[in-house]
């Protein structure tokens, strides 16, 4: 009786031949990283990732740098006041916003005072970014989400702050 092995591959099994191969296989892996590095190279830029996603946050990142009352906001603030006196058009509610309290902050920090503006300042940036979120408010339509990731989101006060910042004009 004749075997099926020996038959299909002849006196020597297929793993003897494949071995040879592994073999070569494992050195060169071994050998190519070192041989792929450079003693004289750069490390890695470390990447800080950001601790917070909160106004103050924000503002950390800035080391206290106004937003609203920097030389190149031009009339943001006023702007900004305008556009939640007119949050009803977008469907929302201005007095949410505190757009009495914001007038006056805005009235003292005219003064140029540094706490006076530091406080304006930040009460413009957390009534501009609750209006964002409520303006990226996902309806309660019904709808399913096959994947969770389809789901529109609310972006962080510190995401939609630092897309304020690097608009070429708060103003508009």
């Amino acid at each position: 009786m004749i075997s099926l092995r020996n038959l299909c591959t002849g006196l020597r099994p297929v793993h003897f031949f494949q071995m040879p191969r592994a073999i070569i296989a494992g050195v060169l892996l071994g050998v190519l990283p070192l041989g792929a590095t450079s003693l004289n190279a750069a490390p890695a830029p470390q990447v800080k990732l950001a601790q917070g996603n909160g106004i103050g946050d924000f503002y950390n990142a800035r080391n206290g740098a106004p937003l609203w009352f920097s030389a190149s906001s031009g009339q943001g603030a006023q702007a900004l006041i305008d556009l939640l006196k007119s949050a009803k058009t977008d469907g929302l509610e201005p007095d949410r916003y505190g757009i009495a309290s914001l007038e006056d902050a805005l009235r003292e920090a005219s003064g140029g005072k540094f706490k006076a503006v530091s406080r304006a300042d930040a009460m413009l940036s957390q009534a501009f970014a609750a209006y964002v979120s409520d303006l990226r408010q996902s309806p309660d339509l019904g709808i399913i989400y096959v994947d969770p990731q389809l789901r529109p989101s609310t972006p962080s006060a510190r995401a939609t702050l630092e897309q304020a910042a690097a608009a070429p004009s708060l103003e508009t």
